[in-house]
């Protein structure tokens, strides 16, 4: 009898084990992202969602084994998609100052502080020259937290005419072209890129932020697989993807992972095409 119990209790445990093992067998990677936030993501001219974020969420999911889903968001709903289930993570240059208990998150991978940009001709050269401006920010974003009451950079909030949500920096951007704002706060990265793709402006000196460690977001109970997105990216952090993915984004002097190495000199070794940024 003791024998039998044993035996049974040792089939359970087993059961239980695979059980286990076979929640976790993930076999698909469903990754919730801003698709208007370049260069981290967006949609490219051949319709298909590219960035430094999603190219090297590709490349987690590849190393894994597992089908990339792409889950573009409305970023106001983005925690109750994940509640839902329907997405893994989120993966959008998420900073995680402010929200450290709020997510399992994985290593910082980029460091992009917030900045303003504004036309070149502006008379605003500083942040104190934004008093009295309309300014620009995304919805839900850190730049709002910043300067939304409680925030560090609040005083400078209060001291602005009036502080304009857009849904997307797609929109934000185009307020500042058509003049309905004086700046926008967005992050460095993206402003960077907005830089990059017209004449006739300027990101200010003095940052409202001079850092921003950003990770990928998981549910708190969905820690087992963000350890092994942490692992994976430190793979590709040492095999030299991610320096591959980030010089093809201009992204390199904001990557915050340890022991990137260079990247591999081929196409071949990579996987990585080359091909321009366009939104």
């Amino acid at each position: 009898m003791k024998r039998n119990l044993l035996t049974a209790a040792v089939c359970a445990a087993a059961v239980s084990m695979a059980v286990s093992s076979m929640c976790f067998a993930a076999d698909t990677f469903k990754v919730g992202f801003d698709a208007e936030f370049p260069p981290f993501s967006f949609m490219d001219e051949n319709g298909e969602y590219a960035g430094f974020d999603i190219d090297l969420a590709k490349a987690v999911a590849e190393l894994e084994g597992w089908e990339f889903i792409p889950a573009p968001l409305v970023w106001d709903s983005r925690d109750d998609v994940m509640a839902s289930g329907e997405i893994d993570c989120i993966w959008s240059a998420y900073t995680i100052a402010g929200r450290e208990d709020a997510y399992a998150w994985t290593a910082p991978y980029i460091n992009s502080g917030i900045v303003v940009l504004t036309k070149e001709d502006s008379e605003i050269a500083s942040l104190a020259d934004l008093a009295g401006k309309v300014v620009g920010v995304q919805s839900a974003s850190t730049a709002l937290d910043l300067l939304s009451e409680g925030g560090a950079q609040a005083d400078l909030g209060a001291s602005m005419e009036r502080i304009w949500q857009f849904a997307n920096t797609t929109n934000e951007f185009m307020a500042l072209i058509n003049g309905n704002v004086d700046a926008i706060v967005e992050d460095a990265g993206v402003a960077k890129y907005y830089l990059g793709t017209v004449e006739g402006y300027k990101i200010l000196d003095e940052a409202v932020q001079e850092d921003g460690l950003c990770g990928v977001a998981f549910a708190t109970d969905n820690e087992e697989m963000r350890d092994t997105v942490d692992e994976a990216l430190a793979t590709l952090a040492e095999n030299g993807t991610v320096a591959a993915i980030a010089e093809k984004y201009s992204a390199m002097d904001i990557v915050a992972l340890e022991n990137v190495a260079p990247a591999p000199e081929t196409e071949a070794e990579t996987g990585l095409a080359e091909e321009p940024m366009t939104e």
